[in-house]
């Protein structure tokens, strides 16, 4: 994860903000003795979204057998009830 530190610069956090968005990585922001970490909105929704998923019962579960199986054991899209 890289590390920064902001001083007084709003173009400075500009580019620090592309930079998250660009690379998909956490940035730590370093403030005097207080610190913070940068995310993506996207990354955010993702780990929010992952959260939600994986607190459903059973779901880890299911994931976990899931990775076990082979593709060629799986359900094909086609015979899917949507």
């Amino acid at each position: 994860m890289k590390t920064h530190k902001i001083k007084h610069s709003e173009k400075e956090l500009v580019e620090i903000i592309d930079e998250v968005n660009e690379s998909s990585e956490p940035i730590l922001i370093k403030v005097k003795k207080k610190n913070a970490i940068l995310l993506s909105e996207r990354e955010r929704e993702s780990i929010k979204e992952t959260m939600e998923l994986t607190n459903i019962p059973g779901f880890r579960k299911t994931l976990l057998e899931g990775e076990k199986e082979k593709i060629e054991e799986g359900t094909k899209l086609k015979d899917l009830d949507w």
